[in-house]
């Protein structure tokens, strides 16, 4: 169940948006390698970012999108490569104060069906201008 969500500062959101693109570059950097402990052991995760990585933790930013490609349900896995979808879907989470949004009448991505678990967050992505697709 997600915590509930308490509005920050747009100085710490933009911190905590700022660690959160800066873990998911961290990621693409090396071989996926999933941590041997639980989502909140921080191993491979630089010092100066375990803070707003557990932040975003807590606040449920990573809810039901870490059991991917190898990591386990349960573990952070740092070095583990972060794909679009889920690099969209923290954002969202992050931008949208918590806040789940729900699919509206617009797609803008044919590669991504109706039935994917977190179309919502990817357009959402794409209202907010977080990206463009490719």
């Amino acid at each position: 169940m997600r915590s509930q969500h308490v509005a920050k500062s747009p100085r710490r959101s933009k911190r905590i948006v700022a660690s959160l693109l800066a873990v998911t570059i961290i990621s693409l950097a090396g071989p996926a390698t999933p941590a041997q402990a639980t989502q909140h052991d921080l191993e491979g995760v630089p010092t100066w970012a375990s803070g707003e990585v557990n932040d975003l933790n807590n606040a449920g930013t990573f809810e039901g999108t870490l059991a991917q490609d190898g990591c386990t349900a349960g573990q952070f896995c740092p070095t583990q490569e972060v794909p679009r979808w889920q690099a969209a879907v923290w954002m969202v989470r992050v931008l949208d104060n918590g806040v789940e949004p729900t699919l509206g009448p617009v797609r803008r991505f044919s590669d991504i069906t109706a039935a994917h678990p977190f179309v919502a967050h990817i357009e959402r992505a794409a209202a907010l201008g977080v990206t463009q697709g490719c």
